[in-house]
């Protein structure tokens, strides 16, 4: 009986594994939101990890967007997507604020990354007294709170 109790537990997982990531491809209502949130786009390669969805593309569409990475929740909802920028495209009261709190953190990367209401902000990946971090800033500069809870991505 407890052979046959544990069988049926792990067809229970494997089932419910395969219902979220057959193949390596997300659900179909994550399929679908991105299709329509991204009709110019190659195609993605997905990553599930933490509960959410990452698709790292290419958005070929009027703005040119470029290389990208869309998070969608497991019923299809977008939570956000990030564009990864150069230095020269970074606004410049974001590296002036930046550099102003942050006096001797080496930068790693920028992002603008555009929430689920469509506002957007700009996020400076950087070391600081040995720890990576990150600061959001608006683009004039403030500073802003971001909940960018991707967490094991790194862009």
């Amino acid at each position: 009986m407890k052979k046959l109790i544990i069988l049926l537990f792990l067809f229970l997982v494997g089932k419910e594994l395969m219902a979220q990531n057959r193949y390596g491809y997300p659900p179909q209502n994550v399929r679908d939101a991105y299709s329509h949130d991204f009709p110019n786009a190659d195609r993605p390669n997905w990553v599930f990890l933490n509960g959410q969805w990452r698709a790292h593309f290419i958005e070929r569409g009027p703005d040119q967007l470029g290389e990208m990475d869309a998070y969608y929740d497991r019923d299809g909802h977008r939570i956000d997507y990030h564009i990864p920028y150069n230095r020269e495209d970074v606004p410049p009261a974001v590296i002036d604020r930046h550099r102003e709190i942050f006096k001797d953190g080496k930068i790693i990367g920028y992002n603008r990354i555009i929430g689920p209401d469509d506002h957007a902000v700009f996020e400076i990946q950087f070391n600081h007294k040995g720890r990576t971090r990150s600061a959001y800033y608006d683009e004039d500069g403030h500073d802003r709170q971001y909940d960018d809870h991707h967490d094991g991505y790194r862009h």
